[in-house]
């Protein structure tokens, strides 16, 4: 597959997946992130791990950014845990602990999982919206899912 076939099923995939498929992806690359960053700090690449962190870093400020902390109770103590993903990836920017790096991304593992199993959910029955007398299935809209 060429460079540019790649590319344009990337961008497809994207294009065509739901919101909560979207967050999955977003837990996939930041787990990719982590993992990449850990295994070249242990092989003393720091340059390379400081590039995969600051793309993680991206990534949480994304999931930060697109977070509705009112649509559900659990919004406040999501944004914590993000806030908490966010300041562990600063940290071992600057004092490298492949150890601690894998912690974290073990959060991200069982986020991930959780989400993954929410849009397994919707997809498979997504909400109903009421318009006059008919009731028709809806796609899972953005706003139950992030801002």
């Amino acid at each position: 597959m060429s460079e540019d076939q790649r590319q344009r099923y990337l961008a497809d995939t994207v294009n065509t997946a739901s919101p909560a498929q979207l967050i999955v992806m977003l837990y996939d690359r930041l787990g990719i992130d982590i993992e990449r960053a850990a295994t070249a700090q242990e092989s003393d690449e720091f340059f390379a791990s400081t590039e995969h962190l600051r793309h993680g870093q991206r990534v949480i400020a994304e999931l930060m950014s697109s977070l509705d902390i009112d649509a559900w109770d659990g919004g406040d103590d999501l944004a914590a845990l993000y806030g908490f993903v966010l300041r562990e990836l600063i940290a071992v920017c600057g004092s490298p602990d492949a150890q601690r790096l894998r912690h974290t991304g073990t959060l991200i593992a069982g986020l991930r999982s959780a989400w993954y199993e929410a849009a397994q959910i919707v997809q498979a029955d997504p909400p109903a919206v009421t318009a006059g007398p008919a009731t028709v299935a809806a796609p899972a809209s953005a706003g139950a899912w992030v801002a």
